[in-house]
C-alpha cells in the first residue's frame, strides 16, 4: 500500500580486522558472539596481499573497505605500523565513513608515544593487545549502539576526587609572537591557559599563553578549531610589576627569552616543511589512485587529501582551502521509468563502475557531475581572497575556456583525460616555483626596538615538537574499571580523547551516558571509557577502586580514634589538674605541721 512505512532495516553487526593475527580475530568474533548475542554478526579479516615489488600497500585496502558495510573496524597497529597508520587516516577524515567506530591495537610492550601516535590517527580507542579482550569490544559497541551490550558487573566506586586532565593539540607552527595549533576544544579569544609543548620548552620558561585569534578554516590535521596563541614568555605574577626596577628587570629577561627565539626561527625557517602550504584535495568515487600511486600520500611533499564527494561544500572546503582542487567527473546517465501513482514521471540513474563499488548509499545520491562542479565554483566564489585551482578531469564537452566562460571563474581548467595524480604534482611544483620568484609580503614583529620579519618554524607532523597537551580541570564522580564518569567545567564533544594521569596512567574517550550512570552520575556529568592500559597497570586501577570502598570506613575509624584521643586528653588534663590540687593541699598541710613544730611552749 502507498501509505505503508518502510520497514526498517534490521541491525547487523559488520566489524572488519586489518591485521594478520588469525587467533586474535578467532577471540574477537567469540566474543562480539558472546556479548551482543541479539542481532547477527559478520566479522572480516583484511590483510594486503604482495605487490610486483613484493610490498603490502595497505592504502590498496581502502578500494575493498568502501565496498563492505562496516560498524566497527579494528587496525593492527603491531605490524606494519606505519602503512597501517596511514590507512587509519585516511579513512578517519573520510566523510562517507565518518560514522564507522574504530580501535586501534597495540603490542603489550607499546610506548606511551605509540599509544598517543595511534589515538592521532584519528581511532576511538587504542587498545593493547591481550588475553583478556572484554574492554576491546564493549568500547567500540558502546559508542556505536550501546543498546546492544549488557553492562558489566565490576563495582563502582563514588568519590568526587578534583583532578587535571590533559588533551592533545597538534602544532602547526612557532614564531617568536605565536604558537599555531590546532585543537578540538574551542576557546575563546582572551583565554589565558597553559600549554605543555616540547618546542616551547626550549626557550620560553612560562607555559602561559593566550588566545589570539580561532578559526575554524585551513586546518591541517583532523582536528576541528585552528588557533593563534600569543606568547606569554613568563608567569603573569612575574609580569603584575609596579617599580620602575621590577620592570626593567623583567621586560629584559623577556627580551632575552625573544632573542634566544627568534635566533632559532633564523636558523630552523628555510628547512621546516614550508612546501606543505600547497594543499591539494582530490574528489573521485574512483579511489584508484591511492593503490596506483608509488608511495604514501603522506610522503609527497605535498598536502594530500581526498574524498570521494563533498557532502557540506562550503563548509568543507573552508576548512581545507585546498591550494589545488581536482574533480573526477562522472558521466551520469538517467533512463525513464515511467510513472508514480500520482502521475509524475520517475527516472533511474544508470550505475557506473565508479558509483557500484561504493557501499554507501549516499554515493548513489550526491554526483560529482557539472551541477557539481558548478555549486562547488559557487561556494569558493563566495569566501574573500580565496581563490584555488580547479581541474575538471574527464570534461569532454568543454575546453578550459568554456569552462571558464560557463562558471564565470578564470581558475578553472577542463581536462579531457581521467584524473591522474601526476598531473596535480606537476602542476603544483610549477607553482612553488612560481611562489618562490615572488614570496609574499613578511610580517614584521619588534626585536629591541627594531623591526624583523616575523619567521614562522613549522613542524613535521612525526616530530615529537609537533604533539602538545592542554590541561584543565574535572571532577572524578565514579570510577569501574572500565570506565570513569566526571563532570567539567566546560561542555566535552562525545569522542573526546585525553588523558589521565591519576591514579595510574590511561587514555579515555567520552562515549554517551548508560542507563546506569545517567541515573548516579547526574545529567550535568561526562562518562568516558577507558583504554591504552596494560594489565599491570588495570590491576592497579582494581586496587585504587577498592581502596575507594574504605575511605568512609576507614574515616569514620579515623574519627573515633581522634575522638578517643580527644577524651584521653580531657581525661588526662582533669586528672592532671586533680593531681596538681592534692599536691599543692599537701604542701600546705607539710608546711602547717612545720609552723606547728617550730612554736616553743612559753
Amino acid at each position: 500500500m502507498a501509505n505503508e512505512k518502510p520497514k526498517k532495516e534490521a541491525l547487523h553487526l559488520n566489524v572488519v580486522y586489518i591485521g594478520k593475527d588469525d587467533n586474535y580475530v578467532a577471540g574477537l568474533k567469540e566474543r562480539f558472539s558472546r556479548m551482543c548475542s541479539t542481532v547477527p554478526l559478520t566479522v572480516k579479516k583484511i590483510y594486503p596481499k604482495k605487490n610486483e615489488q613484493g610490498k603490502r600497500v595497505f592504502r590498496s585496502l581502502f578500494e575493498k573497505l568502501i565496498a563492505l558495510p562496516i560498524d566497527i573496524i579494528y587496525f593492527d597497529f603491531t605490524t606494519h605500523a606505519g602503512e597501517v597508520l596511514q590507512l587509519a587516516r585516511i579513512i578517519s577524515r573520510n566523510n562517507i565513513m565518518s560514522k564507522v567506530v574504530s580501535v586501534g591495537l597495540l603490542d603489550h610492550l607499546a610506548t606511551e608515544q605509540e599509544i598517543v601516535d595511534s589515538i592521532l590517527s584519528g581511532v576511538n580507542f587504542s587498545h593493547i593487545k591481550c588475553a583478556e579482550m572484554h574492554d576491546v569490544v564493549y568500547d567500540p559497541v558502546a559508542l556505536f549502539n550501546s543498546k546492544l551490550l549488557q553492562e558489566p558487573e565490576y563495582a563502582r566506586a563514588k568519590m568526587a576526587d578534583p583532578i587535571k586532565i590533559k588533551e592533545f593539540c597538534r602544532v602547526n607552527a612557532l614564531n617568536v609572537d605565536y604558537l599555531t595549533i590546532e585543537y578540538n576544544r574551542p576557546l575563546e579569544e582572551g583565554t589565558l591557559f597553559n600549554i605543555e609543548a616540547p618546542c616551547l620548552k626550549k626557550f620560553v620558561p612560562s607555559n602561559l599563553v593566550e588566545v589570539d585569534r580561532v578559526s575554524q578554516s585551513n586546518v591541517y590535521y583532523n582536528m576541528k578549531y585552528r588557533m593563534e596563541l600569543e606568547l606569554k614568555y613568563l608567569e603573569r605574577d612575574r609580569l603584575d610589576v609596579s617599580e620602575p626596577d621590577q620592570k626593567r628587570e623583567v621586560e629584559s629577561e623577556i627580551a632575552d627569552i625573544r632573542h634566544r627565539l627568534y635566533k632559532w626561527t633564523q636558523e630552523n625557517a628555510a628547512y621546516s616543511r614550508s612546501s606543505k602550504g600547497i594543499k591539494i584535495l582530490v574528489i573521485s568515487k574512483n579511489p584508484e589512485f591511492l593503490t596506483r600511486a608509488s608511495r604514501n600520500l603522506e610522503e609527497y611533499p605535498y598536502f594530500i587529501r581526498y574524498q570521494p564527494l563533498l557532502t557540506d561544500i562550503s563548509k568543507e572546503l573552508d576548512v581545507m582551502r585546498p591550494t589545488i582542487l581536482a574533480i573526477q567527473l562522472e558521466t551520469v546517465t538517467e533512463l525513464p521509468m515511467g510513472e508514480d501513482e500520482n502521475g509524475k514521471e520517475t527516472t533511474r540513474v544508470v550505475e557506473t563502475p565508479d558509483m557500484a563499488r561504493w557501499n554507501s548509499p549516499i554515493v548513489r545520491e550526491i554526483f560529482n557531475d557539472e551541477n557539481a562542479l558548478g555549486k562547488i565554483v559557487n561556494a569558493i566564489q563566495g569566501f574573500d581572497g580565496y581563490t584555488p585551482f580547479v581541474l575538471a578531469f574527464g570534461c569532454r564537452n568543454y575546453d578550459s575556456i568554456a569552462l571558464q566562460q560557463k562558471f564565470g571563474y578564470p581558475k578553472i581548467m577542463g581536462v579531457p583525460s581521467n584524473f591522474k595524480l601526476e598531473t596535480l604534482i606537476m602542476l603544483s611544483e610549477n607553482l612553488e616555483k612560481k611562489w618562490s620568484q615572488t614570496p609574499p609580503p613578511k610580517q614584521m614583529t619588534k626585536m629591541r626596538h627594531k623591526e624583523v620579519p616575523l619567521l614562522d618554524v613549522f613542524f613535521d607532523k612525526k616530530s615529537p615538537d609537533s604533539i602538545a597537551q592542554v590541561e584543565y580541570p574535572i571532577v572524578m564522580q565514579s570510577m569501574k574499571e572500565h570506565e570513569i564518569t566526571f563532570s567539567s567545567p566546560a561542555p566535552v564533544a562525545i569522542g573526546s580523547v585525553f588523558k589521565v594521569s591519576t591514579p595510574v596512567p590511561f587514555f579515555a574517550t567520552v562515549v554517551p551516558h548508560s542507563a546506569a550512570t545517567e541515573k548516579e552520575a547526574g545529567k550535568e556529568s561526562f562518562r568516558a571509557l577507558i583504554h591504552g592500559i596494560g594489565e599491570e597497570e588495570k590491576k592497579e586501577l582494581r586496587r585504587f577502586i577498592n581502596s575507594v570502598f574504605f575511605r568512609e570506613h576507614d574515616a569514620k575509624k579515623v574519627a573515633e580514634v581522634d575522638e578517643f584521643k580527644k577524651k584521653n586528653k580531657e581525661a588526662e588534663e582533669v586528672l592532671k589538674k586533680q593531681l596538681e590540687e592534692e599536691q599543692k593541699l599537701k604542701a600546705k598541710k607539710k608546711k602547717e605541721l612545720a609552723n606547728d613544730d617550730e612554736t616553743e611552749e612559753v
